[in-house]
């Protein structure tokens, strides 16, 4: 979803949508409006699935995978179940990479998450590890996915908003948007299956194994309040609410 766009294009392949224009801008920031680089403001676009994976038990799991473009931004939720033990840390790691954590370890009894973000450095495929400092006996999900025309520095500047609930039922959340143009991406990993996403929003990664994530592109004006669902069983959740900033 683009609001306000003055020029759009649909790019077929590579899962690649939405690419847009706002109107123009002085991008430059030298007071004039001059040529493309400051006519062209692009608004984030949804790249495509950079983690779906339900690996089953074990307290660490190794996938290889690539972005599409460097510098688009990564959001990843890493999730654990184990029925005999609350899990208090995870490492997401990968040569070359920076996994910022967004969010700790969170959950609902013996299912729990994690948050992070990341830019990617290349498009070189890439070998990335989750460690849990449990066994996760019941299962693991990994759920990530990836965005083009966003911030480039990473950490808080780029994943400028960030929470993680837990609890029974839908999955819900609410966050403040930190930029006029953000994107939302939001992911559940549920202790049984997800049912669909919520309204506004795009469903994007799945692990096959019941968790989903959904996105909402050009939330609105900065300081605007999103609310998030994704519609899920009468079962224990953890559901992750990221606000990514544009370029």
């Amino acid at each position: 979803m683009v609001r306000g766009a003055a020029l759009a294009w649909l790019a077929v392949g590579c899962g690649r949508l939405d690419f847009a224009t706002s109107s123009a801008v002085d991008a430059a920031g030298d007071g004039a409006v001059d040529g493309v680089r400051d006519a062209i403001a692009a608004n984030i676009a949804y790249v495509g699935p950079f983690a779906e994976r339900y690996p089953g038990a074990g307290s660490t799991d190794s996938f290889q995978t690539a972005a599409a473009a460097a510098g688009d931004a990564i959001a990843i939720q890493v999730g654990c179940h184990d029925d005999a033990h609350q899990p208090s840390s995870v490492q997401v790691s990968a040569p070359g990479w920076t996994f910022d954590q967004l969010q700790p370890v969170q959950g609902d009894g013996m299912i729990a998450s994690a948050t992070y973000g990341a830019i990617a450095p290349d498009t070189t495929t890439v070998t990335v590890t989750v460690t849990w400092d449990v066994s996760c006996d019941i299962g693991k999900g990994e759920l990530g996915d990836e965005f083009a025309m966003t911030a480039p520095s990473g950490g808080a500047t780029t994943f400028d908003a960030s929470i993680e609930t837990s609890g029974s039922g839908d999955c819900i959340g609410s966050i403040t948007t930190g930029h006029t143009g953000d994107a939302i991406w939001a992911s559940c990993i549920s202790e049984n299956f997800v049912v669909a996403p919520g309204s506004g929003f795009t469903e994007a990664a799945s692990d096959g194994g019941g968790d989903a994530a959904e996105y909402e592109l050009d939330a609105g004006p900065a300081g605007t309040l999103i609310s998030a669902t994704y519609h899920n069983a009468a079962v224990p959740y953890v559901f992750a609410v990221v606000a990514i900033a544009p370029r």
